[in-house]
């Protein structure tokens, strides 16, 4: 994401050498971004759903924590929209214009229905979205708003509970040695296939799921094989995880505060860049040159933010902080404890 909006929005049309940058790097992981932030959410919710679960045998009805959850992101994102809409105008975007984590929160909402349904009806959910978005785009103006904005529902939903059942097939996976070494081997394979889609990307655009997009199977088969590459990727890390690599804890305490840090990027890039041109009518076409070092130089900043500044006062008002809030404040346990 951080990425992906510098180069939308301080970067200059490429020239020259900047062309291949934009081809063989930013181009297509600004095509997947959105698509594989909210797969992963899903399969986040998975595995987070799974751990409730198991700890909370004795509590039923402790999933009902996702309703709450996902209720209070899906405000958060609403507000923002309404500050940066129809309040400074900063965006042209309208209070209900689904983004991603208006999406996210909308799913996680549905997560205590979606789990306890039978695999069939798990699959058919995730596929239906899809169809309805392809072939029965709605002609009453009261539906459009499910099927339109930068994540709208419709197909984008099916994104997200995808990667629920990925998220379930991916435990599975992990539970045994001989599981574990395919896993690896998969992981070494893909690293042999990513360079090729990353070729194919040369003609053909990238899988965005965006309505009517129209995808093919190459772009959907790239598409597919990055988000594999991604979980078997960190799967591999997270199975040797005895060991030390250069910088994990940076990125962990970043991927803890994946919201967040979001947000931060949110406001420190796209909307610096759009009040800069919007008071002051300029519009920042930087050398594509400057495009990693700013990339590197804004990780750099959220790294200091979220892991070293913020953790000292324990990620207070953090977006993280208040969802645990909300669903802490909502809790009947905790609630019977205080009256006890």
């Amino acid at each position: 994401m951080v990425q992906t909006h510098i180069w939308e929005f301080y970067i200059g049309k490429p020239v020259g050498p900047g062309i291949y940058v934009s081809t063989w790097f930013s181009s297509p992981l600004g095509g997947y971004a959105g698509p594989l932030f909210t797969l992963i959410s899903g399969m986040g919710a998975q595995l987070a759903a799974q751990s409730l679960l198991f700890r909370s045998k004795s509590q039923p009805g402790k999933e009902w924590q996702f309703l709450r959850r996902g209720a209070a992101l899906f405000l958060l994102a609403t507000l923002v929209n309404f500050v940066a809409g129809p309040l400074l105008h900063v965006l042209d975007i309208s209070i209900l214009n689904w983004g991603v984590l208006q999406l996210i929160g909308a799913c996680l909402c549905l997560v205590p229905i979606f789990i306890r349904l039978s695999k069939p009806a798990k699959i058919a959910w995730v596929i239906i979205p899809a169809a309805l978005a392809e072939w029965v785009f709605p002609t009453h103006t009261f539906a459009t708003p499910l099927f339109t904005g930068f994540a709208p529902p419709f197909p984008w939903s099916s994104l997200f509970f995808g990667g629920m059942l990925v998220g379930d097939a991916y435990t599975h996976l992990l539970q045994s040695p001989e599981r574990r070494f395919w896993l690896r081997l998969a992981f070494t394979g893909l690293l042999f296939l990513f360079p090729i889609g990353l070729m194919l990307h040369l003609h053909y655009r990238p899988f965005t799921w965006a309505h009517m997009a129209n995808p093919n199977l190459t772009t959907l088969a790239v598409f597919s094989g990055c988000f594999i590459l991604l979980v078997a990727g960190f799967g591999f890390l997270l199975d040797q995880r005895e060991y030390k690599f250069p910088g994990m804890g940076a990125l962990s305490g970043l991927g803890r505060h994946a919201l967040t840090v979001y947000y931060l990027q949110l406001i420190g890039i796209v909307l610096s860049a759009k009040v800069i041109y919007y008071f002051f009518g300029v519009s920042l076409n930087l050398n594509w040159a400057w495009f990693l070092p700013l990339v590197v130089a804004a990780l750099l900043i959220l790294h200091v933010i979220v892991n070293v500044i913020w953790a000292k006062f324990d990620y207070l008002f953090s977006v993280e902080w208040l969802l645990a809030k909300v669903v802490k404040w909502a809790s009947p346990g905790l609630q019977r404890a205080k009256a006890g």
